[in-house]
């Protein structure tokens, strides 16, 4: 299996992989790749383990003969659309340059292994990302971010986000911020209800590397929601 191109072709070859990932990337294993109890590990539970799981569902219904309908084979090819991302997602955020990650962890869910002669593990941010907040609509704010305001990468090592945010009248503290989302794409959306609408959301945010450690948090800003 290729490096510049491991993901394999072909509904079942894809269909194995999955199955694969999820047969062994549990315990000790999911435990050294950052995905439990974890922003993370929100992420794999909450958006890619449903992606999979439809992948799935949708391939068992095309395998069959008798339920191989034009339909099916449409519902197969969207969701395997969707999961493929989310797939590659897996391997290089949170498993690739991970160095806690063995040779046989990745062999066995199907993964590339690491390059010959060993990897730097990834490291820990020392600056905060930048961050802006726009008004995308009724109830709505995005926060863009990057490693500087004229750059919307991320650092090197970093694979996504983690901003704190609370609606307040009053400036609050970090600790007092009681709500957190994380991110891997520029930009973070936030949705609110009506009745928060004219209120003010303070937020700041930190960098978390592939080994699920975090950088230090920028400063508070804040933006009326629209």
């Amino acid at each position: 299996m290729s490096r510049s191109d491991w993901m394999p072709k072909g509904h079942t070859p894809r269909y194995n992989l999955a199955v694969r990932i999820f047969k062994n990337l549990i315990g000790d294993i999911r435990d050294r790749a950052g995905l439990t109890k974890t922003p993370g590990g929100d992420w794999y539970d909450d958006v890619y383990t449903p992606k999979c799981t439809a992948m799935c569902n949708a391939y068992e219904v095309w395998n069959e003969f008798t339920t191989r309908t034009p339909i099916a084979i449409d519902v197969l090819n969207s969701a395997e659309g969707e999961y493929v991302p989310l797939c590659r997602k897996l391997y290089t955020g949170f498993l690739r340059e991970n160095p806690l990650i063995t040779d046989a962890d990745l062999d066995a869910m199907g993964f590339p292994k690491h390059p010959s002669g060993g990897h730097t593990p990834s490291p820990v941010a020392e600056t905060a990302p930048y961050l802006i907040a726009t008004a995308a609509g009724a109830r709505i704010v995005d926060i863009g971010y990057g490693a500087t305001q004229a750059s919307r990468s991320k650092p090197a090592g970093q694979h996504g986000i983690e901003v704190i945010h609370e609606v307040s009248d009053t400036k609050p503290e970090l600790e007092q911020m009681t709500r957190s989302d994380f991110d891997t794409r520029t930009p973070l959306r936030i949705t609110f209800h009506d009745s928060e609408r004219g209120k003010t959301l303070w937020f700041a945010g930190r960098w978390e590397n592939t080994r699920g450690q975090k950088g230090p948090f920028g400063e508070i800003q804040s933006i009326v929601i629209p």
